[in-house]
């Protein structure tokens, strides 16, 4: 099947590799941060030290303003590693190695213990939500022209707000859009018998995948999310960004090939989605969707969380293929080929992140469906040089889950043509991250 390239002109493509060690280009003054992931199975219990550049306190930058409780102050050396109690007594982070760890508090000293947790909370949704924005940056001034009415708009953009103490809700997190860069909320992790677990601002993708929808939001605020294709094509942006802005961390890049032994068809901590709040309301150790999945357009529920994961499994099927394009897999151990997979991985998962925001940015209409989305991918690929060689596994990812990419535009699907009869002419909308966790809860209910 081929396609003609008609509505994309003059668009010169190239990539950059981000890597854990660098900083955003240009940044200085730069500000280490621990992203202490204890509650965040998507890291798998790793902790992550970050040096990012202007970070001030709060902690904010130009992509996000902790704005709720609490205030985090940065330590004597300018860093967000040491926290002070009201009675002056000292608790510092200690190196042993890698993952970094942090000293231990008295059992009696409750009150540091919550001061440090509440603090601890703030610093990792603030660092996940930069690192997410700054990884998007690169790859937005890259592949967008620098007359770009678009890359303008995400220059000029509000910090998006955070608050990671919310309490009118439980094992959630959500983005809300407003005039002045919309705001994210995470809330506790609570089990069914009332106690507390922690705090979804403790995990990673379920942080990263809110930043996405806010990122969704600055690039292309008119798309029409009460359609459920498109609503769906949001949540499955948002599930895909988190999985490579993990990804691109090195420490988690390596738990990953490790963990997968170079499968990466095999399910893992990385392809599941918000494994803390399944484990939370007592759904399991796995996460609410992965996208590792065999799910197909005609056999997929209208609701967008699980519309999403149609989409989702064919990127991360292009991801695999393209993988293993280059590491066949063999029986050699996993010491013999880790720097081949590692290179071939970082190649591939900045590739397809870049190759997809370029589409979600460029796809036409304010109301896409997943054969225009996969359209537009599919012409970008292979009609640049440096993703050419992901067009036909793009092709086929498509193909197997029953989208056809030359489907004309508008032509309603059932999904949409029953929220228009649920709905009426302005369909639904729901950007909680757990849509599919809800439903499942009421389908045990009753």
């Amino acid at each position: 099947m081929t396609f003609k390239f008609k509505f994309l002109t003059s668009l010169f493509l190239t990539t950059s590799l981000i890597g854990y060690e660098t900083p955003a280009e240009g940044v200085s003054d730069h500000t280490r941060l621990d992203i202490n992931a204890q509650n965040d199975v998507v890291l798998s219990g790793m902790k992550i030290r970050l040096n990012l550049g202007r970070i001030q306190e709060g902690p904010r930058d130009q992509f996000c303003t902790n704005v709720g409780r609490p205030f985090v102050k940065k330590d004597k050396n300018g860093d967000f590693l040491e926290f002070i109690n009201a009675h002056g007594n000292s608790y510092t982070y200690t190196m042993t190695g890698s993952p970094v760890t942090y000293t231990t508090i008295p059992l009696d000293d409750k009150a540091l213990e919550r001061q440090r947790a509440t603090q601890q909370a703030a610093i990792n949704a603030w660092g996940t939500i930069s690192w997410t924005k700054r990884l998007v940056n690169g790859d937005l001034h890259n592949i967008l022209p620098a007359n770009s009415p678009t890359l303008a708009r995400w220059n000029n953009q509000h910090p998006v707000k955070l608050y990671t103490l919310g309490n009118n809700m439980q094992n959630n997190a959500y983005f809300k859009s407003d005039s002045t860069g919309g705001s994210i909320h995470l809330f506790p992790l609570v089990k069914k018998d009332g106690q507390f677990i922690g705090s979804t601002a403790n995990d990673f993708d379920t942080v990263s995948h809110e930043t996405t929808h806010n990122i969704s939001n600055i690039l292309r605020p008119n798309h029409d999310l009460t359609r459920p294709q498109t609503g769906a094509l949001d949540e499955s942006l948002g599930d895909f960004i988190a999985l490579s802005s993990a990804l691109s961390l090195k420490p988690t890049r390596k738990q990953f090939l490790k963990e997968t032994k170079g499968n990466l068809r095999r399910s893992s901590f990385l392809s599941e989605t918000a494994e803390s709040i399944s484990q939370a309301t007592g759904l399991g150790p796995h996460g609410i969707r992965n996208a590792l999945n065999d799910f197909t357009l005609d056999g997929s529920a209208c609701e967008v969380h699980d519309l999403s994961r149609v989409f989702t499994g064919a990127l991360y099927d292009i991801f695999v293929d393209a993988f293993e394009e280059g590491c066949p897999r063999t029986w050699f151990s996993y010491s013999t080929d880790e720097m081949k997979w590692e290179q071939q991985i970082t190649r591939v998962n900045n590739d397809l992140r870049s190759l997809v925001l370029a589409t979600h940015c460029l796809v036409p209409y304010d109301n896409p469906t997943f054969a225009d989305f996969g359209y537009t991918l599919y012409s970008l690929a292979g009609n640049t040089a440096v993703y050419e060689y992901l067009a036909p596994f793009t092709l086929t990812a498509f193909e197997n889950r029953g989208i056809n990419i030359s489907t004309p535009h508008n032509d309603f699907s059932i999904c949409d043509k029953k929220a228009r009869e649920q709905h009426g002419i302005t369909g639904s909308e729901d950007t909680h991250i757990c849509g599919v966790h809800e439903r499942l809860k009421n389908t045990f209910r009753h």
